[in-house]
């Protein structure tokens, strides 16, 4: 009878020390996911993305503290780090010259997360509809305008360009994501870049 006593409080033992060591590898892993900066509060750490391959040479561009995933093509250009505010960032440029301060022709992907619906829908014209959209992971919000610069005469359309933005709402959090496709073939670009959208997942 003590024998077994002694055998059920090691196992016991031997199960907390377990459930401890997962605690602090699962710490240790999400804390390699932060970019530190001392200047911020951790909730505001950038997030540092990981890049794997899939079986059809695409970039699988997983956002682990935010809890999302997207599919890109193998060429698209991926910003290594997700601001807590500012979202992931891709790039595609036809022409292969990938210019980030001074975007003027291709693709910019962006996700960003937000806490509502209604904050997603600031960052959109209010002019914009949302229509509801059907997507792999549920119910989405989808609306699309033209690109609109700053000048002397106020915000003004940008002729070749398109603007598509999806909306996913979840429990914890909302994700907006969107495509900003400007240049001569502004529109095929955009069926490209909403096809990548599609393939957005919520991890948890």
């Amino acid at each position: 009878m003590t024998r077994n006593r002694i055998i059920i409080i090691a196992v016991i033992i031997l199960l907390a020390l377990l459930g401890l060591i997962l605690l602090a590898l699962t710490r240790t892993s999400e804390e390699n996911l932060l970019q530190e900066n001392p200047n911020l509060p951790k909730s505001e750490w950038s997030r540092i993305v990981q890049i794997e391959e899939d079986d059809l040479d695409n970039k699988v561009i997983s956002n682990k503290i935010d809890g999302y995933e997207i599919s890109v093509p193998d060429n698209w250009q991926v910003e290594e780090t997700a601001s807590a505010k500012g979202g992931l960032k891709v790039f595609y440029n036809p022409k292969g010259d990938y210019n980030f301060t001074e975007f003027s022709e291709g693709i910019m992907l962006n996700v960003l997360t937000v806490v509502s619906i209604e904050e997603a829908k600031n960052y959109v014209p209010s002019t914009a509809r949302f229509l509801d959209q059907q997507t792999e992971i549920g119910l989405a919000y989808r609306a699309s305008y033209k690109a609109t610069q700053d000048t002397t005469a106020g915000e003004t359309p940008i002729e070749n360009s398109l603007v598509v933005k999806y909306i996913f709402p979840s429990d914890e959090r909302v994700y907006l994501v969107s495509c900003l496709t400007l240049g001569n073939n502004f529109s095929e670009l955009a069926l490209l870049c909403e096809k990548q959208v599609l393939t957005f997942k919520i991890l948890r």
